[in-house]
């Protein structure tokens, strides 16, 4: 089982270990720091021995979007960057959905200072 959030053109689904939540939300937001959350999506506990693990699938092409998770426990409620990200914003507080194609791009912008697109 992958962890974290798995990309698709059509679809991301994101899946999160986590034994001590009672139920756990992504949040969405349009950057990377000091936004407003743009949507939230219920994930589902898993059952028997994936009881630990939480899955949600959003659909659409999230290429670019940041999120967290909202993790409910009986101590409180938490907000939490996504531990298996692969990319992230400003200072790591929120987690970014991201292709290769976009990865790659950023590494060439920061290494030319050149301003680059996708085609």
């Amino acid at each position: 089982m992958k962890l974290g959030a798995i990309y698709s053109k059509e679809k991301t689904t994101f899946t999160l270990f986590s034994p001590v939540a009672d139920s756990v939300f992504v949040i969405f937001y349009d950057k990377g720091n000091d936004s407003t959350e743009t949507g939230r999506l219920e994930m589902m506990r898993g059952e028997g021995e994936l009881r630990s693990i939480f899955s949600a699938t959003a659909e659409g092409n999230l290429d670019g979007v940041y999120y967290t998770y909202e993790v409910h426990t009986s101590d409180g409620t938490f907000s939490s960057h996504d531990p298996y990200a692969r990319a992230c914003g400003v200072n790591g507080h929120r987690s970014m959905v991201l292709t290769c194609q976009r990865l790659i791009l950023m590494d060439l912008q920061m290494r030319t200072g050149q301003s680059l697109q996708i085609l």
